[in-house]
C-alpha cells in the first residue's frame, strides 16, 4: 500500500494554516431545504488542486488514486478516468481534472451544486443520482432554460438504491442512506432514497456514505477497503457514531468526511485500539 506522496506530507505549515483560512466553511442551506446551488468561487492555493490530500492505493488492476477535496466531495483516478462523488462547494475545480463520471448521493446543495458540475465536465461526462434529485435537476434545467440564464448540464443518468451498475473498468452499487434517530429524520427521510456508493476498483471496495446514520444496511456491508464516513452531529452522525460504525465495518482505511462542527481527530482518538483500522484526518471545509 502507498501512502500519501511526500510533496504533500512536507506542505508547511504557513500554507496549511492559509489553506484553512481560506477555505470558510460552505452554507449549510443544502441541509436546510435548499436544493441546488448556483454559484461556485474559488479557493486558491500554493500547490495543484490535484495534489492536495492524495493517497494512492494498489489494487489488483493498477493504481487508485483518492482524495478528499471538501466537506462532502471525493475524487478518485482509476485506469486514466476520473470519478467523483458528490463534487460541490468551495474548491479550485477550475485546476481539478475533468470529470468521466460523477455520483451524486442525494439534492442538498452541499452535494448536487450544478455550478461546479458544469465547471468539471466535459463533453461526455455522465453524472448518476437518485430518482428524486434527478427530478430536481430536470426542474431546474427546464426553468434555466425557459430563462436562458445558464449553459446546458451534461447528460444525467439514474441510479437507485439496491442497483448495482458497471461504468467501464469499475463497479457502482447504490447503498441506501437516510436518517434514523428522531431528531434527524427530517433532513435525510429513508423515504427519499438517498444514495451512498460502494465503488469497485479492481480488488477494492470503497464505501461513500453521503449523508447517513449507521443503518441496518451499513451494517451489514462486508469486505470494505476504504470507507469515507460522516461525522456531522448535526445532520448525520457524532464522531462516537461514526467511530462505532467504522467498528462494525471495519475498513482497512478510514476518512471521517462532512466534519462540520466535529473533530475528526477525536473520531482517531475513539479508534485508537483499532490495530487494523488506520483513519486519515484532513481539516474538510
Amino acid at each position: 500500500m502507498k501512502t500519501l506522496p511526500t510533496r504533500c506530507l512536507i506542505t508547511t505549515c504557513l500554507t496549511t494554516v492559509c489553506l484553512f483560512t481560506i477555505l470558510a466553511a460552505p452554507s449549510r442551506a443544502g441541509e436546510s431545504g435548499e436544493t441546488m446551488t448556483t454559484k461556485t468561487t474559488t479557493q486558491p492555493t500554493s500547490q495543484p488542486a490535484a495534489e492536495i490530500n492524495v493517497a494512492v492505493e494498489k489494487t489488483s488492476e493498477g493504481d487508485l488514486t483518492l482524495q478528499p477535496i471538501n466537506r462532502s466531495s471525493v475524487r478518485f483516478e482509476f485506469k486514466g478516468k476520473q470519478y467523483y462523488v458528490d463534487p460541490s462547494g468551495e474548491a479550485d475545480w477550475d485546476r481539478m481534472p475533468k470529470a468521466d463520471i460523477i455520483f451524486v448521493t442525494h439534492e442538498h446543495g452541499d452535494h448536487l451544486d450544478l455550478a461546479v458540475i458544469r465547471t468539471i465536465t466535459k463533453k461526455d461526462t455522465v453524472v448518476y443520482t437518485s430518482a428524486a434529485s434527478l427530478k430536481k435537476v430536470q426542474e431546474s434545467q427546464a426553468k434555466e432554460e425557459e430563462a436562458k440564464s445558464a449553459p446546458k448540464l451534461p447528460k444525467f443518468g439514474l441510479i437507485q438504491v439496491g442497483e448495482t451498475k458497471e461504468f467501464g473498468d469499475i463497479t457502482v452499487s447504490a447503498m441506501p442512506a437516510y436518517n434514523v434517530s428522531e431528531e434527524r429524520k427530517n433532513f435525510h427521510p429513508k423515504s427519499r432514497q438517498d444514495n451512498g456508493y460502494v465503488l469497485t476498483f479492481g480488488d477494492k471496495r470503497v464505501y461513500v456514505a453521503g449523508d447517513t446514520e449507521e443503518t441496518p444496511e451499513m451494517k451489514a456491508l462486508k469486505d470494505i477497503d476504504i470507507a469515507f464516513l460522516p461525522c456531522d452531529p448535526r445532520y448525520t452522525m457524532s464522531v462516537k457514531e461514526a467511530a462505532e460504525a467504522a467498528r462494525t465495518l471495519q475498513p482497512k482505511i478510514f476518512y471521517p468526511y462532512h466534519q462540520g462542527p466535529s473533530d475528526p481527530n477525536e473520531v482517531k482518538d475513539l479508534l485508537k485500539d483499532e490495530k487494523n483500522i488506520e483513519v486519515r484526518v484532513f481539516p474538510l471545509p
